[in-house]
């Protein structure tokens, strides 16, 4: 019993926001929450004053995943066009990556960040994972066939993790 009562005790709530969006995708340390609204990826600070930043690109059809590991690199995936779009922390345009451009052609289901220039890819055809630097436009690392669907892809600097029913 007195163990549940100090687990009660770190447990309590905290604070409550009013928030509308269709998902989110996360919340910073540095006060910035990202979130996905009519297919428009926000950032909102505390320090906005109210004010969200937005970045759309409606040509490229929907979001498919957003990735904020690193705030001043933001990955945006288009699932339906193959692509991938580098933002800065004000939601600016840096690279805009067309994986269709490669040969041998990539079908990506999966992207995320990797280390500096470059993000890790899941290509669903040939089942591997693949580490591409956008700068130079070269596919770094391969990976060895993985075996069964993939759930989820995430990493930091240092790993890539990958994420099957098995």
């Amino acid at each position: 019993c007195s163990l549940l009562k100090n687990i009660s005790v770190w447990s309590s709530f905290i604070e409550k926001t009013k928030f509308s969006a269709d998902s989110l995708v996360s919340v910073h340390e540095f006060d910035a929450t990202f979130y996905v609204f009519e297919n428009i990826l926000f950032r909102k600070s505390q320090d906005s004053k109210g004010i969200d930043i937005g970045y759309n690109n409606f040509q490229l059809g929907r979001i498919t995943s957003v990735n904020t590991f690193n705030p001043l690199r933001i990955n945006v995936f288009y699932k339906e066009f193959n692509t991938v779009v580098i933002l800065d922390d004000q939601l600016a345009e840096l690279y805009s990556i067309n994986i269709n451009h490669f040969q041998p052609y990539k079908n990506i289901s999966h992207i995320t960040t990797g280390l500096d220039d470059t993000i890790w890819i899941f290509n669903k055809d040939t089942q591997n994972l693949e580490l591409f630097n956008y700068k130079t436009n070269t596919f770094l690392i391969k990976t060895a066939p993985i075996k069964g669907t993939i759930l989820d892809l995430k990493s930091n600097y240092n790993t890539c993790w990958l994420l099957t029913q098995k």
